[in-house]
C-alpha cells in the first residue's frame, strides 16, 4: 500500500524540520513535496523561530520560507537554537514598543554583532560566553540611554574589565547597567548562565533558577514581556536634564507594583521596585515614587455631590504633610509613618 502524496504531506509536517530535509534527500517524489512546499516550510519557520514572515538574519525578505529558514540555519549553528526563538520574540516586543513609544531609542538598533566580533570580545575576556547571552546580541544590539541599558558587547567587555570583575569572581560579564553606569550592574556569570547586579563592588544574585544557563535571555524577556504587556513608560528621570535624562522609567505602572487613587480631586500614583542590592542581610529594600496630579474640573466635578459648581473645584493644592501606611502583601499594616509635606 502506498501513501498518497497528501497522506505524506501530512507525515512531514509533524516532523522536524532537519528531518523532513533528511527524509527529501531519500527519493525524488519526497523531495518534491517537501521543497516546494510553502505551507510546510512556513510552518517550520513559525514552529522553530517563531516568525510567520519571510525574514532573513540579514532582515531582508527571501524569495521563500524554504531559503529564508535555511539562511536561518545557515547563520546560527545548532547551539543557539535552543535560544534562538525565544531572543526574536522578545527583540520583536521590544522593536514594537519602541516604534509607538521612543523612536529615537528604535532608529538606534543596529544588527547583530558577528561571530568574528563576538571571538574577539572572548579573547579579550579570556573566556568563552554561552550561547545565550551570545544569541542576544547576534541578533540585534542597541545602545540608548533607558533605565537599564544592554551595552553593546565590545562595551560590556570594556566595562568587565573596567570594573575587574575577575577579582569577584571568574568569567563574569557586565551585560547592561543603570541610568549612571557605576550605580548598578547586571552581571551574567558566563560559568553558570546566572544572573546577578552589583553594588559598591559587591554582586547580588537576582536569579532563582539556579542550575539554569539562560539567565541573561529570560531577563532580556521578561523586559521585553513588560514593555508589550504596559508595565514602563517613557519618563524625565533627572529634573536638572529633562532633555538628556528622557527614557524608559521601570517603575511599573501596573499592579501589584503600582497603586492609585483619587482624593480630594488630586490623583496619587504610588510605584515601587525592589532592590536587592540595596537591601542589608535579612532585609529587603525597596525604591519608589509618588507622583501627584491635579484631576480637571470636570473630573473633580464628577466626584463632588449633584449640585456642585466649578468655583468648588481646586485649581491648584498643596501637600502640607503625609501620612503613609505600608501594608505587607496580605495586606495587613507592617508600618505608619508622619511626613512633612514638600516645598
Amino acid at each position: 500500500m502506498e501513501l498518497t502524496p497528501q497522506c505524506l504531506a501530512h507525515v512531514f509536517s509533524q516532523l522536524p524540520a532537519r528531518d523532513a530535509a533528511r527524509a527529501a534527500c531519500v527519493q525524488r517524489l519526497w523531495r518534491d513535496l517537501v521543497q516546494p512546499d510553502e505551507r510546510l516550510w512556513k510552518h517550520f519557520m513559525e514552529e522553530d523561530l517563531g516568525m510567520v514572515t519571510k525574514a532573513s538574519p540579514d532582515g531582508t525578505e527571501a524569495s521563500t520560507y524554504r531559503s529564508a529558514y535555511c539562511a536561518w540555519r545557515k547563520a546560527y549553528g545548532p547551539e543557539y537554537w535552543p535560544f534562538l526563538p525565544r531572543a526574536i520574540r522578545a527583540w520583536g516586543q521590544i522593536k514594537g514598543w519602541l516604534e509607538v513609544n521612543y523612536p529615537a531609542i528604535r532608529a538606534s538598533i543596529q544588527d547583530g554583532t558577528s561571530e568574528e566580533e563576538i571571538r574577539s570580545v572572548e579573547g579579550l575576556l579570556g573566556f568563552s560566553l554561552p550561547p545565550a547571552i551570545k544569541v542576544i546580541y547576534s541578533y540585534s544590539v542597541y545602545s540608548h540611554l533607558v533605565v537599564s541599558r544592554l551595552m553593546p558587547l565590545r562595551r560590556a567587555a570594556m566595562w568587565t574589565q573596567e570594573l575587574e570583575l575577575h577579582k569577584l569572581r571568574p568569567q563574569l560579564l557586565a551585560f547592561a547597567c543603570s541610568f549612571r553606569v557605576r550605580d548598578k550592574m547586571f552581571v551574567a556569570d558566563a560559568a553558570t548562565g546566572g544572573l546577578a547586579t552589583v553594588h559598591n563592588e559587591c554582586p547580588v544574585p537576582v536569579d532563582k533558577h539556579t542550575g539554569a544557563c539562560d539567565g541573561v535571555l529570560r531577563w532580556f524577556e521578561e523586559y521585553a514581556r513588560r514593555l508589550e504587556a504596559g508595565y514602563y513608560e517613557v519618563a524625565v528621570l533627572d529634573e536638572d536634564y529633562p532633555q538628556g535624562s528622557r527614557a524608559i522609567s521601570l517603575f511599573p505602572l501596573r499592579q501589584p507594583e503600582m497603586k492609585e487613587e483619587v482624593t480630594r480631586g488630586v490623583r496619587v500614583r504610588a510605584s515601587m521596585v525592589y532592590a536587592p542590592e540595596e537591601s542589608p542581610a535579612g532585609k529587603h529594600l525597596f525604591a519608589y515614587t509618588i507622583r501627584f496630579a491635579l484631576q480637571d474640573t470636570q473630573s473633580q466635578l464628577a466626584a463632588l455631590p449633584p449640585g456642585s459648581s466649578a468655583a468648588q473645584c481646586l485649581a491648584r493644592c498643596q501637600l502640607s504633610t503625609r501620612h503613609w501606611r505600608i501594608r505587607d502583601e496580605r495586606g495587613e499594616v507592617a508600618d505608619e509613618t508622619d511626613l512633612f509635606g514638600v516645598s
